[in-house]
């Protein structure tokens, strides 16, 4: 059981989903690029082709690994377990994997491409929490006060909509249609950045 779940573990590390560039993490790449150095600004306002180059998401991914989460879904091994004993082979083991998925299909698109990664490994997936995946629009009124309010407060800057990578309670006020964002009123002079 233990060397089963070990190689359908391997499945998933050994096959990375594809990468993309959703339209909402496209818009944030780009307005991220006018604050990125000369060495990545080019990359983040084309992130789309960057992605095509050889060697560049790993790049990405050892330099700013939170934007590297947002060029595809991803899964990361985070709990196992079988025996509680050296010396004892287990009947059975176990894996919990927490996926994140770009906001741009159902729960059950990813889900199934996740089992399909398992197909032939004799390891059966359980889903233990599952979301739909929600994006808020910046064209609604809430969105526009918070800019208002950062124009009129703090001349001259950008209100830029970002895309978490972690989790967040408000896909419980999305799924009810109420548009919801977590403000991080954070200004970052560019030599910070």
């Amino acid at each position: 059981s233990v060397t089963r779940i070990a190689r359908a573990m391997n499945n998933i590390l050994d096959n990375p989903f594809p990468a993309r560039i959703i339209p909402v993490v496209d818009d944030m790449f780009k307005a991220t690029a006018k604050n990125m150095g000369e060495e990545w600004k080019d990359d983040f306002a084309n992130m789309a082709e960057a992605i095509e180059r050889p060697g560049f998401l790993l790049k990405l991914q050892e330099s700013y690994s939170g934007y590297h989460a947002l060029t595809r879904d991803t899964c990361s091994l985070t709990r196992m377990g079988a025996s509680n004993k050296i010396n004892v082979v287990p009947p059975e083991a176990w894996a919990e994997v927490d996926c994140r998925m770009l906001p741009d299909r159902p729960a059950e698109e990813f889900i199934a491409d996740f089992k399909a990664l398992l197909e032939g490994t004799g390891v059966e997936v359980e889903v233990i929490m599952a979301f739909s995946p929600a994006i808020s629009s910046t064209d609604g009124e809430l969105f526009k006060a918070i800019e208002r309010v950062m124009k009129g407060k703090y001349p001259g800057t950008e209100t830029v909509p970002m895309v978490s990578t972690g989790f967040t309670d408000s896909h419980f006020t999305r799924d009810l249609g109420i548009s919801s964002y977590g403000y991080d009123p954070v200004i970052i002079p560019p030599e910070e950045f």
